[in-house]
């Protein structure tokens, strides 16, 4: 049985919203990583390894005023920082007992190195908006494959030229839900239709 990793940055939703939609079509095991709490109705084939945050305040220090960002070479790799160096080497601690066959990642370019240091294929999940600075260049040139959820000729993304992208289209957690019909569904077009043309 393939067993893949998957990295679920904890900022917003949309990041679980995108894994939890495709988790039941995979035939896979997965190891879920995130500073987010486990989600409730997990398939069993899923495991969710819980991951320390880097960005609390300790002892009194802001990790902001540690160099998170490498001198730009990274985003966030807060120096000295106790839950940063935790989360790397509980990740790491995992993979290398549960080895695994690729690891998504969704979204983090230190993740993406921590994975791709390990000689494990990273599938990066591109984001739209403009991702052109040295970090994100670095994570997407790492990718053995870029996710990028949104039809190919909806989103200019010059950054993922020449790379190995793989255009999904939209991945939706309403996907497969039957149409709304009643009145909040005849409200929403109503007022659509009063809106008129833009």
């Amino acid at each position: 049985m393939t067993t893949i990793g998957w990295y679920v940055h904890h900022q917003g939703g949309g990041h679980l919203g995108r894994m939890l939609s495709i988790l039941p079509r995979l035939d896979a095991d997965v190891i879920c990583f995130s500073s987010l709490e486990e989600p409730s109705g997990l398939p069993r084939r899923v495991r969710w390894v819980h991951l320390d945050l880097d960005s609390d305040v300790l002892d009194g220090r802001d990790p902001v005023d540690s160099d998170p960002a490498a001198g730009g070479a990274l985003h966030w790799a807060p120096l000295q920082h106790a839950g940063h160096r935790s989360r790397i080497a509980r990740l790491v601690a995992v993979v290398a007992e549960h080895p695994v066959d690729a690891f998504v990642v969704d979204v983090s370019v230190e993740v993406v190195l921590t994975v791709r240091l390990l000689g494990i294929p990273v599938v990066v999940m591109a984001q739209p908006g403009d991702r052109d600075d040295a970090p994100h260049r670095l994570a997407y040139r790492a990718a053995t494959l870029i996710l990028a959820p949104w039809p190919a000729d909806l989103v200019e993304a010059p950054y993922l030229r020449g790379l190995p992208v793989v255009h999904t289209g939209g991945i939706s957690r309403h996907e497969g839900r039957a149409v709304q019909r009643g009145p909040a569904a005849r409200t929403f077009s109503c007022s659509v239709a009063a809106a008129g043309p833009r």
